[in-house]
């Protein structure tokens, strides 16, 4: 029993150092079916918890919907296209494209973690 604890912490341990600033995009789960299909999601929260936006086609300013800068987790359930999300309005600033049917969990750690503020279907 105590190895199997020393091994699991030395597992967890690997996981916190090399997990870094690294924004790792996974194939769509069943934990993201509250994002219909043709529409992209974003939650305030990480693991899709908490307030939420989503788009069919893109949101020029978030502001609008009380979403500026919150984003914490993302899902593309698009049917065709990719989504681009900026740091700016008017889908400027720094971009980031995440393929349909990809998600991301945790933004945390990542430049994107609450700085969203215009995305779009590309």
């Amino acid at each position: 029993m105590l190895k199997f604890k020393k091994i699991a912490a030395v597992a967890a341990t690997a996981t916190v150092l090399f997990s870094g600033a690294v924004v790792a995009a996974s194939p769509a789960s069943a934990g993201t079916r509250a994002c219909d299909l043709g529409w992209a999601c974003a939650w305030k929260d990480s693991n899709f918890d908490g307030a939420k936006v989503t788009f069919e086609y893109g949101i020029s300013d978030m502001r609008a919907f009380g979403f500026d800068d919150q984003a914490s987790s993302l899902y593309n359930n698009g049917r065709t296209m990719n989504t681009t999300w900026y740091a700016d309005l008017n889908y400027t600033g720094t971009p980031w494209i995440l393929n349909r049917g990809y998600w991301v969990t945790n933004l945390s750690g990542s430049w994107l973690q609450d700085t969203i503020t215009s995305a779009r279907f590309i």
